[in-house]
């Protein structure tokens, strides 16, 4: 996938599987991407961010950020990114609402929405032998997976049960 837009001197090492797992993320349905470059990992910055551009002109629904998480980068600027990607997210899917051609769609027609509010959360527990601890807490909203969970209907109202591993985000 990534040959479209990776030269072959740059498919090796971890930027080249980088924009293959944004690409791959992408063709899933997952169009909100942080590419997070760690410090001192130099194909993962070069390739990370030198991609974004390309991949948002062949995939304009996309919505890509890069964060560095380097000494010199600040907490601030970080936090700021990611609020300004969430944010692009929202419109996004507000914009979902209606279809490229102006249709107005029906509840039962649109997609399933992204984004929920917490009204219960498990004890977490022992999970193949690793311990899980609950980080969501009840009244957060979350954005998780587009198809994650399960639907249930109790006492006249909808739920979603969603795994913790399937939330993306906690918005503030």
């Amino acid at each position: 996938m990534a040959s479209e837009i990776v030269s072959i001197g740059n498919q090796t090492g971890e930027g080249w599987f980088l924009t293959g797992e944004m690409l791959e993320l992408i063709h899933s349905g997952a169009g909100n991407i942080v590419c997070t470059q760690p410090f001192a990992c130099l194909p993962n910055h070069v390739v990370g961010k030198g991609v974004i551009k390309e991949l948002r002109r062949l995939h304009p629904h996309s919505n890509i950020v890069a964060i560095d998480f380097d000494p010199g980068a600040s907490e601030v600027n970080q936090l700021n990114r990611i609020k300004l990607m969430l944010s692009t997210a929202f419109k996004n899917l507000e914009a979902q609402e209606t279809t490229k051609g102006g249709i107005l769609l029906a509840g039962s027609a649109k997609e399933k929405p992204v984004m929920a509010e917490v009204v219960a959360v498990g004890p977490g527990g022992n999970v193949d032998g690793k311990e899980v601890k609950m980080y969501v807490t009840v009244g957060e909203k979350v954005i998780y997976s587009k198809y994650a969970g399960t639907e249930v209907k109790l006492d006249g109202e909808e739920y979603i049960i969603v795994r913790q591993s399937d939330i993306l985000a906690i918005v503030e």
